[in-house]
């Protein structure tokens, strides 16, 4: 048996970082027919593959490679490289056939045992999950993803390209944004359209990452905000008060922005430029984090959710074992939708700032609060 056309063998930490994985092997991660997890590695390691292709073992298991041909290729990850004893009949002199160990991480010291004994599962959409998978690998923490949503095309196309029209024709005074995705999505249906506006309004975004986004594609924020969308509501509503504001957020965002655009005294127009949905594949990892939930480490689950709906879309699969666990929420409008479901055994935790590196440091205060009061320091 020669195995696969191309064969990548992962031999990684039972943490490991995502980020520590070379971009040769993530790309042939990202274009395999099959992507095998061992039951003793992190379902993290796979976020460059296709989830839809990721096969993630159960923990109490036994595991055994599937070593069937599969012409798009395949990759395993384990914690070692295989021995005739793990993958018998294998020919490691067959072309397609690697096996890579990542480099260790190069940090060290007190950060990089922050979080030992913390599992983190992370509920974003499964490409949105490598921005803070890597930071809480580098400070030792258990990763499990969960994603409970993934972008989708907005349901209302010709809706974005009206706004759009209307925008690269000097129709609306500022224009507020509040993700980096709407912020490519707008840009896509100006490109594919009427094209970038000749005068450009007063731009607005919401966080660093959509700061960063609008500046890639040509529509540089004058404003960013950090409180969310009622600061950035009220900021635009004042810049073009009397006047009409854009507004584009995913379908079925939340209201704030738009109210507070009214409240300063100007008109909105609301656009969704994508949605998020709930992934077929998210069943997949359902198990492990059931699982850490129900473990005797359940004080130590930090459940990260960055909307409301990605919260209620959790608790309709898992319910009250949620609960067991630790909430850290992105911001306020998320806050206050951890609080409505009742609070859970370690608490609601609301992050600084809405951004990833906000939530991840609230985690990480958590954790060593705790950890101090075990210790009595």
């Amino acid at each position: 048996m020669t195995g696969p056309e191309e064969a990548l063998w992962l031999a990684v930490g039972a943490v490991g970082d995502p980020e520590a994985i070379e971009p040769d092997e993530r790309r042939l991660m990202a274009r395999a027919g099959r992507v095998e997890v061992a039951p003793d590695v992190s379902p993290a390691m796979a976020l460059w593959a296709d989830p839809d292709r990721v096969q993630v073992a159960a923990r109490d298991q036994a595991w055994q490679p599937d070593m069937s041909h599969d012409d798009r290729g395949v990759v395993w990850i384990a914690v070692a490289p295989p021995g005739p004893d793990v993958v018998p009949g294998l020919d490691r002199s067959h072309p397609g056939w690697r096996a890579v160990t990542p480099a260790a991480d190069a940090r060290a010291g007190e950060d990089a045992r922050a979080l030992d004994g913390a599992t983190l599962v992370m509920t974003r959409a499964w490409d949105d999950q490598r921005a803070e998978a890597g930071t809480f690998a580098a400070w030792g923490a258990r990763l499990l993803p969960w994603p409970l949503s993934e972008p989708a095309p907005t349901p209302a196309p010709e809706e974005l390209r009206a706004a759009a029209r209307r925008l690269a024709t000097g129709g609306y005074a500022a224009l507020g944004v509040t993700s980096a995705r709407a912020a490519r999505a707008l840009a896509a249906a100006l490109v594919s359209g009427p094209g970038m506006p000749a005068s450009r309004p007063f731009i607005g975004a919401v966080g660093e990452a959509t700061a960063a986004a609008l500046a890639e594609v040509g529509l540089p924020a004058h404003m960013e905000v950090s409180g969310g969308g009622a600061e950035l509501g009220q900021a635009l509503g004042r810049k073009a008060w009397g006047r009409s504001v854009l507004l584009v957020q995913a379908a079925g965002g939340r209201p704030e922005a738009a109210q507070a655009v009214r409240t300063a005294g100007a008109k909105v127009d609301v656009v969704a430029a994508y949605a998020m949905i709930e992934p077929a594949f998210r069943r997949v990892f359902d198990g492990r984090v059931l699982g850490a939930l129900e473990s005797a480490d359940a004080a130590h689950v930090y459940m990260t959710w960055y909307s409301p709906q990605a919260l209620e879309r959790g608790l309709a699969v898992l319910g009250s074992a949620l609960r067991r666990a630790t909430w850290v929420v992105v911001g306020q409008t998320t806050g206050a939708a951890a609080h409505r479901h009742g609070a859970p055994a370690g608490g609601i935790v609301v992050a600084a700032q809405p951004t990833t590196r906000s939530v991840a440091l609230a985690v990480r205060r958590t954790h060593a609060e705790r950890a101090a009061r075990r210790t009595g320091a």
